[in-house]
């Protein structure tokens, strides 16, 4: 009795990795990629890269997977291709068994547009990576002056990324002036002829607060009843008031 229920059981398993086996789905190195997507990890969707670069980059190391058996196409290579790119922060590839290749980007969004006095202009990204202007055009705050590179990766970056990340600042700083000292001066776009004596690129946050408080108390004559404001000294705003037009 024991044997014919060890033979039913073996035989109901034949049949069941047999029709397993028949009916189930083609295995991956029988699925061939249809079709590549590209999304973004963040929200910088308009920027250097887009599908189109992609593909180019993937086509000129022949890793474009399109037409390729799952099996063959390598992933890790197809991220190593692609974080060539000094305009590509973080890549990630997977393959799904519908024969989609999926690639996540995030993209090194520009801060800040550098012109120094000497050498091109470039952007700059939240970590100083420097990236080209003729590939992309940003509306961003504009530093010039002594700017060598190695100031704007250490000195610029927090700077900027404050502006890009406070909105009443981003829409009141239009200009950052570096001198040869090191020093920086603010330019908005309300009163072209106005300076904020920022100073050091340190204590941003109390200098641009102090600036805020003297802001907000300003009298009804407004903003440009001042020519210089000076922040760059510990826990006090210093303003020069414009001389009076002569008659």
């Amino acid at each position: 009795m024991k044997t014919l229920l060890k033979l039913f059981l073996l035989l109901a398993a034949v049949v069941y990795w047999g029709y397993t086996f028949i009916h189930s789905p083609k295995v991956e190195n029988d699925v061939v990629c249809s079709k590549v997507e590209l999304s973004y990890a963040d929200s910088v969707t308009d920027g250097f890269i887009d599908k189109a670069e992609v593909e180019k980059m993937l086509k000129k190391e022949n890793l474009h997977p399109v037409g390729k058996k799952l099996d063959s196409i390598q992933g890790k290579a197809i991220v190593a291709c692609l974080l060539k790119s000094k305009y590509i922060k973080t890549a990630s590839c997977y393959k799904t068994p519908q024969g989609v290749v999926n690639i996540e980007i995030t993209q090194r969004k520009p801060i800040l547009r550098v012109m120094p006095n000497e050498g091109e202009d470039y952007y700059i990204d939240a970590e100083g990576t420097q990236l080209s202007t003729s590939d992309y055009l940003a509306y961003v705050v504009v530093a010039s002056g002594y700017i060598s590179k190695q100031f704007s990766k250490e000195k610029l970056p927090d700077l900027a990324m404050f502006l890009e990340a406070d909105t009443f600042w981003k829409s009141q700083i239009s200009q950052i002036y570096v001198d040869k000292s090191g020093k920086v001066d603010l330019y908005g776009r309300v009163g072209e002829d106005q300076v904020i004596h920022f100073g050091s690129t340190d204590s941003i946050d109390k200098k641009f607060k102090h600036l805020r408080a003297f802001y907000d108390v300003l009298p009804e004559a407004g903003w440009n009843t001042y020519s210089d404001i000076t922040i760059a000294y510990d826990n006090q705003v210093v303003a020069t008031r414009r001389k009076a037009e002569s008659k």
